[in-house]
């Protein structure tokens, strides 16, 4: 990978950007454990009782458990105010990124929060440093968010987009042909590639371990979109390509299929993968940090020399200072939700649901 595609910071200006994080590991159910209690699971969303929700690939219904965790977190800022709120529950807050490690199988430091799937993929694509002939990989199945960056970053910077090769609206992928173009030193260069685990209108799941595999033997970067996957699948990031999700960064939300409120989402990146000394296109107080103090004022109260800032570290250089804590909380609610139900449970049950949905229209088509 050419260093220039990415805004790097000495490691001088940066902080314990080396140190290695704890792997978070789940306990998968055994054969044995009994199927999901579905009577329960829909005393524990009220909605279910109003009406006939089929949106999850929009905004899911809300278990009360979760948006009782919302509620708790707001009236905590009724009483003490918004920072104080944030300090008494600051627990509560780190531990989401705990439970979010958990359930992809990676490290709490390899998270960083995000107000959405939408704002971690900007935060980190802006990440990219793209020079005039580069070329970022989509897909037909990738979102219009996803295109628009792409066509923004074409026009500003000279980069071009290509769809990738072999590949088509069933998420099937030519490895070889993928292969090939990648490292074919003829052509131009691809300084990133994009895959959308399952699309917002379909029901393709693309291939990403052959999407990743390819990236990572030609020292691509490799973006994965998992908000429509997160909460369904069971899904890992560990592995020697990543396990059943690799990437070197991912971006989901809270409202799909996780169940948590709007408002909240969260990015992956990879530990010493390009995304982890690389830069955002901008930084607050809290994605950076002072290293060094302004120096003294003149006579005239003048500050001689600015402060300078450094990113922090990892996966949080991703954050800002000002988001919702609530929906946050909430969010790390709906996680635990889903880890205490087991994804290997809730990914059989959406796949016995789809067969037999599939199996119930093919029948009346005839």
């Amino acid at each position: 990978m050419n260093p220039t595609a990415f805004c790097l910071v000495p490691a001088a200006l940066t902080h314990s950007h080396s140190r290695n994080f704890p792997l978070q590991k789940r306990t998968r159910p055994s054969m044995s454990t009994p199927p999901l209690d579905i009577p329960a699971l829909r005393r524990d969303t009220p909605g279910c009782a109003a009406t006939l929700h089929l949106n999850n690939a929009g905004s899911s219904l809300t278990p009360a458990p979760v948006h009782a965790a919302r509620l708790a977190y707001l009236d905590t800022e009724l009483i003490l105010g918004g920072y104080e709120a944030a300090d008494a529950e600051a627990g509560a807050i780190a531990a989401v990124y705990d439970s979010i490690a958990r359930l992809l199988g990676c490290s709490p430091g390899e998270i960083a929060a995000c107000e959405s799937a939408t704002r971690a993929w900007q935060a980190v694509f802006s990440a990219v440093r793209f020079t005039p002939g580069d070329v970022i990989m989509l897909s037909e199945i990738d979102y219009g968010t996803t295109w628009a960056s792409a066509q923004l970053a074409a026009t500003l910077f000279g980069a071009a987009i290509e769809l990738l090769p072999g590949t088509n609206l069933h998420g099937n992928i030519d490895s070889a042909a993928l292969a090939a173009r990648l490292n074919d030193p003829t052509l131009p260069r691809v300084a990133l590639l994009v895959g959308t685990h399952v699309p917002t209108n379909g029901g393709v799941v693309q291939d990403v371990e052959t999407l990743a595999r390819c990236a990572r033997t030609a020292g691509v970067p490799f973006i994965l979109d998992a908000c429509q996957t997160v909460g369904q699948l069971d899904l890992s990031v560990a592995g020697e390509y990543g396990g059943n999700a690799p990437c070197d960064a991912l971006i989901a939300t809270s409202r799909k299929y996780l169940r948590g409120p709007r408002g909240a989402g969260f990015l992956y990146v990879r530990e010493h993968g390009p995304f982890w000394h690389a830069v955002p296109a901008t930084l607050d107080v809290w994605s950076a940090a002072m290293v060094e103090e302004p120096t003294c004022e003149d006579d005239r109260g003048a500050v001689l020399e600015s402060p300078r800032y450094a990113p922090k570290a990892g996966a949080r250089r991703y954050e800002v200072y000002e988001r919702d804590y609530g929906a946050w909380v909430a969010l790390g609610a709906a996680v635990d939700y889903a880890l205490n139900l087991g994804l290997p449970r809730i990914e059989a049950r959406v796949k016995e649901l789809a067969k037999r949905l599939r199996g119930a229209v093919a029948a009346r088509l005839g």
